[in-house]
């Protein structure tokens, strides 16, 4: 998971990373009549994407959620290093995405034209599963306050009888709920005509599309968002004339 060519960290704290990608293509072509054709498309898939922590390096603490260690920054200012638990890990769908998709189109020859028209539905569940810092995060500025706290977690503090303190200059650690997911509906329609007059004369074709998609504003923990519409020409239908010119 670390890409770049020189990191600072132990070698137990890089991560693994695993993509499990899964589709399912289906096609159903029909001849209704010597006019009339069909085709219906249907297609799944799953994109799974998820990444973990390694087992614990003899030594490191396992006191983090799961018996998994937290991460430590030594002199992190200075070009130090990072052991245990990145703070980053464990993702555990990073993301899990699901896609089911249908789409049906009509074609009819009918004299002088070639009408087409269809539509499409497009459904994508999403989940998250990530906690930054979950673990839990100490910093050290100096080498030596690691070194005391691993011998003795309690060995920093002020002239006594004040209490004796651990010597980490800094801890912080993620709270809240570490998953959410949310759902998005597209629609989309169309509708097209393919327009000869003649053989020698350009083609005519008026073309309408609508699209149904979630609107942009709406919170992504809900799980259903209303749709909003999208259309290529305005409602008045003013149609998209295309110019093509047979070949004799």
């Amino acid at each position: 998971m670390q890409t770049q060519p020189v990191v600072f960290r132990g070698r137990a704290s890089f991560g693994d990373d695993f993509v499990n990608v899964d589709s399912v293509n289906v096609r159903l072509a029909s001849t209704i009549s010597s006019q009339l054709l069909n085709e219906a498309r249907f297609q799944y898939g799953r994109d799974n994407e998820f990444e973990f922590s390694q087992p614990p390096a003899p030594g490191e603490p396992t006191t983090g959620p799961s018996g998994k260690p937290p991460q430590i920054e030594i002199n992190p200012d200075s070009g130090g290093i990072s052991i245990g638990k990145p703070d980053f890990l464990d993702r555990r769908a990073f993301p899990d995405e699901q896609r089911w998709q249908f789409a049906d189109n009509v074609t009819l020859n009918h004299r002088k034209h070639i009408f087409k028209f269809g539509g499409e539905v497009n459904r994508v569940h999403d989940l998250e599963d990530n906690l930054f810092l979950g673990g839990g995060n100490f910093t050290y500025v100096a080498l030596e306050d690691f070194l005391s706290d691993f011998a003795n977690p309690r060995s920093c503090g002020g002239p006594l009888p004040a209490p004796l303190t651990p010597c980490y200059d800094e801890f912080d650690q993620g709270f809240g709920p570490p998953a959410f997911r949310f759902t998005t509906v597209d629609y989309s329609l169309f509708a097209q005509d393919d327009w000869r007059l003649a053989p020698r004369l350009p083609r005519c074709r008026p073309d309408y599309r609508r699209q149904l998609a979630p609107h942009p504003r709406r919170r992504a923990d809900q799980s259903h968002a209303p749709a909003r519409p999208l259309e290529r020409v305005p409602q008045k239908w003013p149609p998209v004339l295309q110019s093509e010119r047979a070949q004799a």
